[in-house]
């Protein structure tokens, strides 16, 4: 089946490169109909029950609908069987197209249908050790690129994103917000300002939520992933810091921890009380101590950049932590204070 699609798009190709060809290639499966037979033949489940035949038709979905996009249209619903005795095939095409795709645009909307149905079944997949890929966390990502790229909107009760964050527990949830900051961290161009102002209420809907949830503890996942945005340094640095600092006061914790706080050390100058309070909320989170060890030089740097500092807040925090940290444990703090050398 996949020889089957190579050589589909060889033959397009190929038709491309005659003088007649872009009207010719319009006509899909019709200009090229030994390939037609087979994939009509494969789709009927009584002639062909294999999980694997069905797995092709996933994993070249994107490449079926550049073929022949009406063919795909009439036979979606065959592909991804909605009957409860196809599940399985069902299962092994949408799950193979999610792990080895990310969204694309002309590709979304002969599937709308079925991203509805796949947020409606989080959770549900059945336990797999040949699985490429988590179909859930997959999804996520899908719906996080759609939303970046204009195409699904917040505030539709039954939209998709609604529908996905009520049905996604805290881990699910927290995985798509971290999506969507290595996104950016990966991204070296300027970002446009409408995708940032797009993510910013992203954000403010997610901080809300969890604000008013009936336990924040619902939110500490979600929450610690906003760590990622605010490494990305594509944000204005002060909604990025007030919006870190509303979180930890929230959840006490960012992820990635490490580069979170090495980011702090960079910003402190310009926002040196800001950051010593960020520091503070993580470093008196409930964790394990080798994480504050594995910090490294990024604590002292903050600290010591707000006691030199020019700002009575920033100072007065700073020291107050450093007292903080010593008492428990952490002496290598104790030179910083006025009048100690050692």
């Amino acid at each position: 089946m996949h020889a089957v699609v190579r050589y589909a798009l060889w033959v397009r190709r190929h038709i491309l490169a005659e003088p007649n060809g872009e009207q010719r290639v319009v006509r899909g499966f019709a200009e090229m109909p030994e390939v037609r037979d087979v994939v009509d033949v494969h789709l009927h489940p009584d002639r062909d029950p294999s999980l694997a035949v069905r797995a092709v038709y996933g994993q070249r979905f994107p490449q079926l609908v550049l073929l022949d996009e009406e063919w795909v249209n009439r036979n979606v619903l065959r592909i991804f069987p909605t009957a409860e005795s196809q599940c399985e095939l069902r299962d092994a095409a949408w799950e193979t197209y999610v792990a080895f795709h990310r969204i694309y645009d002309n590709v979304f909307p002969l599937l709308q249908e079925e991203y509805l149905r796949a947020v409606e079944r989080i959770g549900l997949a059945r336990p797999s050790t040949s699985r490429l890929a988590d179909p859930d966390e997959q999804l996520a990502g899908h719906l996080m690129t759609l939303y970046w790229r204009g195409k699904l909107e917040l505030g539709d009760p039954e939209g998709l994103l609604t529908r996905f964050f009520d049905k996604a527990d805290d881990a699910l949830r927290g995985r798509a917000l971290a999506f969507v900051g290595r996104a950016l961290r990966a991204t070296e161009e300027e970002v446009p300002s409408e995708i940032i102002v797009r993510l910013q209420e992203l954000c403010r809907w997610r901080l809300e939520t969890a604000r008013t949830a009936e336990s924040v503890a619902s939110h500490i996942e979600e929450l610690s992933a906003f760590g990622w945005w605010f490494i990305s340094a594509k944000f204005d640095d002060g909604w990025a810091m007030s919006q870190l600092r509303e979180v930890l006061e929230l959840s006490g914790w960012a992820e990635p921890d490490h580069l979170v706080v090495e980011r702090l050390a960079e910003l402190v100058t310009e926002m040196p009380y800001l950051a010593v309070r960020c520091l503070t909320l993580m470093a008196e989170n409930d964790r394990p101590r080798w994480y504050f060890h594995g910090w490294k030089q990024a604590p002292r740097t903050i600290l010591a950049a707000a006691i030199d500092g020019s700002g009575q807040a920033a100072r007065e925090a700073a020291i107050d932590e450093v007292h903080r940290l010593g008492a428990r444990g952490y002496l290598g703090f104790r030179n910083l204070l006025p009048g100690k050398d050692e």
